[in-house]
């Protein structure tokens, strides 16, 4: 993995820790023990005695690394404890530690590990609430917040909750969290397009127009959608519901990391949407020079050496007001790479798969994953072979419906 590409977001998210001082945690409880793993949070408690809500974080680290306590996080904590609001930051299983590339192939994998996420957040919350005397919280007034893959299981589980979802059995009978906010975050339907039976808590929204880790739109397969800030955006202003979006004009994805360059719009959406009830909503596109528009890392780059990008250092500026636009402008659609070797292959149902499963066979080609549910397969060309041949080859085959070279999407 090349340094200087791997370093950069966690290398931005590192340099924002020089800018305030280091704080320690109050208190570390264990929340839950799994299998593979004890599960641990942090409570960050408030400078002074405050009824203001306690805000619940979910880091990132694209499901294979992370910490609760990164260095990068710590100044936006004692930001938020300075000015009354407790902290819990929580451990989650990592479901794609130690994998390599990520394609269509592995949807079920991803989506699991999207899952499995939610439910040590759940855990985590029911025992916040079952624990609130003692720990002074209000169970009525947790806020639930991510960056990045931290920032895909919070709206996950925001998304859950609305739709009475069998896996919300795991929290408190009718629990609601009494806000979120999302730093780059998506969510993952394998049921078709993303819909609320009912309104979700208030949701703040921040996001990078060209983020090309996690997308600012949407991704469909089928009735796979991962689907990002601005087509959610859409879904909470057609439906109604509570919201602010702050879009990040031509920013990719340090917007996951930048907690103190919008952290008066974070504490005005925590003061009146959540803590003050009110639907005040906001949807603005920002010019912020002090966040860099990052050279992203790819998918191949994050995964190939089998571990979360090391950090680095990276000088930043104090952060300053943002110039807002009122109208938001369309980012272009850069979210993928193409596999070299990797072809997905549908085909029509009513043919069945023998034709394709023989003309893979006589290609000599390798299946990677076979998709029962919409009947397709993900297949590994011969070495020395030309990828555009071999398009050619199988959509003449009979019953073949569509050929498509694998886009790999990094879900971070």
């Amino acid at each position: 993995m090349e340094k200087k590409a791997s370093a950069i977001l966690l290398a931005f998210l590192l340099a924002q820790s020089l800018i305030c001082a280091q704080i320690k945690p109050s208190a570390t409880y264990k929340y839950a023990s799994r299998d593979t793993c004890d599960l641990y949070l942090d409570i960050y408690n408030p400078a002074e005695q405050s009824d203001k809500p306690s805000v619940i974080f979910v880091f990132g680290g694209g499901f294979v690394g992370g910490e609760r306590d990164g260095k990068g996080y710590l100044p936006w904590f004692e930001k938020l404890t300075e000015d009354g609001y407790r902290v819990i930051s929580i451990d989650y299983r990592l479901g794609l530690k130690g994998m390599g590339n990520i394609g269509y192939q592995d949807i079920g994998l991803i989506y699991n590990a999207v899952e499995m996420g939610v439910e040590d957040l759940y855990d985590a919350t029911t025992w916040l609430v079952q624990n609130s005397d003692e720990l002074g919280i209000d169970p009525n007034a947790l806020v639930v917040s991510g960056s990045s893959a931290g920032a895909i299981i919070s709206l996950q589980a925001v998304w859950h909750i609305a739709n009475r979802d069998a896996i919300t059995e795991r929290l408190p009978k009718d629990f609601e969290y009494a806000g979120a906010m999302s730093f780059a975050g998506a969510i993952f339907s394998r049921s078709g397009k993303v819909r609320y039976n009912n309104p979700p808590c208030p949701t703040l929204f921040l996001h990078g127009t060209a983020d090309k880790v996690v997308t600012y739109k949407q991704i469909s397969l089928f009735r796979n959608h991962f689907t990002g800030s601005k087509v959610l955006a859409k879904t909470y202003a057609k439906n109604g519901y509570n919201y602010n979006i702050l879009r990040y004009d031509g920013n990719g994805h340090t917007i996951a990391s930048a907690f103190l360059q919008s952290y008066p719009e974070q504490l005005r959406f925590l003061e009146t949407n959540v803590a003050g009830k009110k639907k005040r909503i906001v949807d603005a596109l920002l010019k912020d020079p002090s966040i860099p528009k990052d050279k992203l890392l790819s998918t191949k780059q994050l995964y190939s050496d089998n571990e979360a990008p090391k950090q680095d250092t990276m000088k930043i500026a104090e952060p300053t007001t943002p110039n807002v636009p009122t109208v938001p402008t369309e980012p272009s659609v850069t979210d993928q790479a193409y596999s070299p070797s990797t072809l997905i292959i549908f085909y029509d149902p009513s043919v069945g798969a023998d034709p394709l499963r023989k003309a893979i066979k006589d290609y000599k080609a390798e299946v990677l994953y076979e998709y029962n549910n919409f009947n397709g397969f993900a297949i590994s060309i011969p070495d020395g072979s030309k990828i555009e041949d071999a398009i050619t080859y199988f959509n003449s085959v009979k019953g073949v419906l569509a050929v498509n070279r694998d886009a790999i999407y990094h879900l971070d």
